[in-house]
């Protein structure tokens, strides 16, 4: 973690500093590698770059030129390092009074940058808020020079709400991954041990397991009947990697677990828990499974689809054109979506490696002039 020699030279750096507002890892979520990694980058390009974390937790070691803070409603001098600096500012979202505060900057001349990575929460905060927040809200908006979105239906949600926004920019949050040693150390030796034994091997990932309307949101119990059916049909030796950090839930993961018993078919699930970068695990899968019940632009399928491995994902939002998709929630054609890409995998190993880390650089050089 670097620290900068003084807090005035981030001020006689005018605007060639970078402050970004956001989580970054760990935890390991779409949103805080998204965040973690354009900083990272940042400062890769010569840009020097604070990153005020509201996480709660300590951050060593980051990158050159890239500096932690803490950040949170308890941190006023952090808001003060903020409002005194000259600095582009990347504001990647959260409390409305924080919309409001950094909305407010832009209108003071500072340049602030605004990223919504999914609609749902803007929707459902802007819907509940009295007139005066409401208000508030809006007027603050005015301040932010651009706003970035990572998909069109966002950008038509977002317009739709008719906030006075100067410049609604779409740009992929997708940013790709800068192999580490450390990272691919940090994979446990049983899960190399496991994809040694199975063939073919499929992947799927998880934060924390979460249901929406009693339904599993990451589609685990597709996942092991899925397995099941693999091999008792055309593929005796399959086995599943699920990337599952936090498990949350373990009354219903001991439940998944009793059924994976009685299907007889413990040896060929394997679970990888712990805060840890996932992409090491990817190129060494056969196909990777998103069989989600709800989604965004999924970090991990991209990941996936920059290393040429074959991605299955349920059609519950728009996927990549590479990805294979089945209707969501039915077995029967999640079945024959694997079983069709298995059948002919050299087919479905097409690479796109489309990262934006480029996009956002020109957006801040933009934004500095």
């Amino acid at each position: 973690m670097g620290e900068p020699d003084s807090y005035q030279n981030w001020l006689d750096d005018g605007l060639k500093s970078l402050d970004v507002i956001g989580k970054v890892p760990p935890p390991f979520g779409g949103v805080t590698v998204h965040t973690g990694r354009l900083a990272c980058y940042a400062g890769a390009k010569g840009w020097r770059v604070r990153v005020f974390d509201s996480s709660k937790r300590e951050k060593f070691g980051f990158a050159q030129n890239v500096t932690v803070y803490p950040f949170g409603v308890h941190s006023p001098f952090a808001l003060v390092r903020v409002l005194c600096s000259r600095s582009i500012i990347h504001f990647h979202g959260g409390p409305w009074f924080l919309w409001c505060f950094f909305g407010f900057l832009g209108l003071l001349s500072h340049k602030v940058l605004l990223g919504i990575h999914t609609s749902v929460w803007l929707v459902k905060r802007y819907a509940k808020e009295n007139l005066f927040k409401r208000w508030l809200f809006r007027a603050c908006c005015r301040g932010f020079d651009c706003v970035v979105v990572p998909h069109a239906w966002v950008e038509q949600v977002v317009s739709g709400l008719n906030l006075p926004f100067r410049k609604i920019v779409l740009v992929s949050s997708f940013i790709a991954p800068n192999s580490k040693l450390k990272d691919n150390e940090a994979i446990p030796n049983e899960v190399w041990d496991f994809i040694k034994d199975h063939s073919p091997v499929l992947g799927g990932c998880g934060y924390r397991l979460n249901f929406k309307d009693g339904i599993d949101v990451y589609g685990l119990d597709l996942l092991i009947p899925l397995i099941y059916r693999l091999t008792r049909s055309d593929f005796p030796n399959s086995g599943l990697v699920f990337v599952l950090p936090h498990v949350g839930n373990y009354t219903y993961f001991n439940e998944l677990k009793q059924r994976i018993k009685e299907l007889n078919i413990e040896e060929r699930i394997l679970f990888v828990h712990g805060e840890r970068e996932a992409y090491p695990v990817w190129p060494h899968l056969d196909v990777f499974i998103r069989p989600t019940l709800l989604d965004a632009d999924a970090l991990t399928v991209r990941e996936c689809l920059c290393v040429g491995v074959p991605v299955v994902a349920s059609d519950c939002v728009e996927r990549p054109r590479e990805v294979v998709t089945f209707k969501c929630r039915d077995l029967e054609d999640l079945e024959n979506k694997v079983k069709m890409v298995l059948d002919d995998i050299e087919k479905y190993k097409v690479k796109n490696c489309k990262s934006s880390a480029d996009n956002f650089i020109k957006l801040y050089e933009q934004l500095a002039v």
